[in-house]
């Protein structure tokens, strides 16, 4: 078994991960930019750069940055120092080699990054972030749509919402519905949350 996790610019955390690098699918991490991007509280600021060279000293595991904020301001999605802060920051990790894709739950702003920067989006997956809540085949099936229309790649992989887990007909019915329709689809669960 593998596991996705969370990464921060922390030398200790850091080493502790790099112990157990083949047990790691995955990692998610915060941008770092100063307009909110994702859920999590804002402990420090980190150049794209810096966060760059962390995330270098994970060789190959995939690396997704967190866009997974509900909302922006709308003014956001189509301001230009948004868009070109939120662009410089994903272009940079993509070129070192430090981004595979992008958590979203917002498909306005999938959507602002896709139509702003159609060449980077083409080589980033879009995955659905935990709060996309996917308990169904049904919500998995219009998330896959909404990417196509974008110029993000589907998502190699997919965590299931946490409803699942305690309901195994549930899961087994949406697990074979994927596999039907998306026979090389990897199935995630969350094991934990804070």
């Amino acid at each position: 078994m593998r596991f996705d996790l969370p990464f921060l610019p922390d030398q200790g955390y850091l080493a502790c991960l790099q112990d157990r690098l083949p047990r790691i699918h995955s990692l998610y991490f915060s941008l770092h930019a100063d307009e909110p991007l994702d859920a999590r509280p804002k402990t420090r600021t980190v150049s794209p750069d810096e966060l760059s060279t962390w995330l270098r000293a994970m060789p190959g595991v995939k690396k997704y940055g967190l866009l997974n904020s509900r909302f922006q301001c709308p003014a956001n999605y189509s301001s230009p120092a948004f868009l070109d802060t939120v662009v410089e920051i994903l272009t940079t990790l993509k070129q070192e080699g430090n981004l595979d894709g992008i958590v979203y739950v917002d498909h306005y702003l999938l959507q602002a990054i896709s139509d702003a920067v159609p060449e980077l989006a083409a080589g980033l997956e879009a995955v659905p972030g935990l709060n996309c809540m996917l308990d169904s085949l049904d919500k998995i099936l219009f998330q896959l749509e909404f990417i196509s229309k974008t110029a993000f790649q589907e998502p190699k992989k997919l965590l299931l919402d946490r409803s699942l887990n305690r309901s195994w007909s549930r899961l087994e019915q949406v697990c074979s519905g994927i596999h039907k329709r998306w026979p090389q689809a990897v199935i995630g669960l969350l094991a934990n949350e804070g």
